[in-house]
C-alpha cells in the first residue's frame, strides 16, 4: 500500500473527515505529496487508516501496542502517517523487524 492509497482509504472509511479537509480554509495549503507521510493525524483519522474503532485505537495506544504518538499539547496527541503505515506492514509481516 502506498501513501496515496492510504489517504484514499481514509477518504473511504471516514468521508466526513475527507469533506472536512476539502472545506478547510487551509485547503489551498495542502502538503506536497512528498510530505504526506510526515503528516500528523489525530486518533479519529488514525483509527480510520488502520480500520479500527476509535476506542480500540486508543486502547492499543494506551497499552503501548501502537507506534508512539506525538504529544501536540496538554490534551492532544497525533501520529505520523508513515509510522502507522509501517506498523500495518509489520502486523502483516511485510517488513524486516531488524530495520
Amino acid at each position: 500500500m502506498n501513501y496515496e492509497q492510504s489517504w484514499d482509504l481514509i477518504s473511504l472509511e471516514a468521508p466526513h473527515d475527507a469533506a472536512r479537509l476539502r472545506e478547510s480554509p487551509m485547503n489551498d495549503k495542502l502538503l506536497p505529496q512528498s510530505l504526506e507521510p510526515e503528516r500528523v493525524i489525530d486518533a479519529r483519522l488514525g483509527a480510520a487508516l488502520l480500520g479500527l474503532s476509535i476506542a480500540t485505537f486508543r486502547r492499543l495506544d494506551r497499552n503501548g501496542k501502537l507506534p508512539g504518538g506525538i504529544q501536540l499539547s496538554e490534551r492532544r496527541r497525533g501520529w505520523r502517517v508513515r509510522d502507522l503505515l509501517h506498523w500495518i506492514a509489520e502486523q502483516a509481516g511485510e517488513t524486516d523487524n531488524a530495520a
